[in-house]
């Protein structure tokens, strides 16, 4: 499992970022409060999570891209 995220943008809180209202509602819902929250789980999990519709995922994975945080999002 993922745990060590140095860069400080992964422990931003949710509410303080360029993400739609809907992604936010929806990580709080699961108690995911800041990327490294979400960025614990793979998308596959987050995928069986009420709410976590294809469209969230995307705009996620899109955003960690952008900001250079792709690494995290499903590591191998």
């Amino acid at each position: 499992m993922k745990k060590d995220f140095p860069e400080q943008l992964m422990h931003q809180p949710l509410e303080t970022l360029k993400l739609s209202p809907r992604l936010k509602a929806v990580a709080e819902m699961h108690g995911l409060f800041s990327l490294a929250d979400i960025a614990r789980l793979d998308t596959q999990e987050l995928e069986k999570r009420t709410g976590f519709s294809l469209h969230l995922i995307y705009e996620y994975i899109n955003f960690m891209e952008v900001n250079g945080l792709g690494k995290y999002v499903d590591p191998v």
